[in-house]
């Protein structure tokens, strides 16, 4: 074989579309079982991702591009890895989703808005629901510490102390803190 097809064969191996077949996440860096040509497979490829975000590719679903250095497959790399399956559809022009296998998502929206579809805890909401909903938890949280920082057992009095407390520390009633579009799933 010439030279020129050696280097020829290295650069046509140096990239490689394969099958996610296993993934290991119990170490600093992830390692994955990949599929590739001609049912070619691999594993412990490292994956690496970005800093900040930590993701599980689901294992039979996703496809990866791995990487091998000067096309040696002796060390590969996944460079980038995505499941169609569960990708947002129909992002506008510079949104950006974050999204599981299991339904979650949040949208970084062309208003400028947070959206969060996050079944089995809360359903649809936008940033300015999670900012009420969070002033109204603290409304609540600094109440109960106002509440029981002061608060004494009475004696057997069938509660009618703690009732007399609870009244005198929540500014409002209950109901409100349930007033923004955020709604407990289930």
């Amino acid at each position: 074989m010439s030279l020129i097809n050696r280097v020829i064969q290295r650069i046509e191996m140096m990239l490689v579309k394969a099958l996610v077949e296993r993934v290991v996440d119990s170490d600093e860096i992830q390692l994955v079982k990949i599929s590739g040509l001609a049912g070619e497979t691999m594993e412990g490829i490292e994956r690496l991702q970005n800093y900040g975000l930590s993701s599980s590719p689901p294992a039979g679903e996703a496809e990866a591009l791995v990487g091998f250095l000067n096309g040696n497959r002796d060390h590969g790399v996944v460079i980038v890895c995505d499941s169609g399956a569960y990708r947002v559809l129909n992002l506008k022009d510079g949104e950006v989703a974050l999204y599981s296998k299991h339904g979650q998502t949040v949208l970084l929206n062309e208003d400028g808005d947070v959206e969060a579809d996050l079944p089995g805890v809360w359903s649809m909401g936008t940033g300015a629901d999670f900012v009420a909903m969070a002033a109204k938890v603290n409304i609540l949280w600094d109440a109960f510490y106002t509440m029981f920082s002061s608060w004494t057992p009475a004696p057997q009095d069938g509660g009618a102390a703690l009732k007399t407390q609870f009244t005198a520390n929540f500014p409002s009633p209950p109901e409100d803190v349930s007033s923004t579009n955020l709604k407990a799933d289930g």
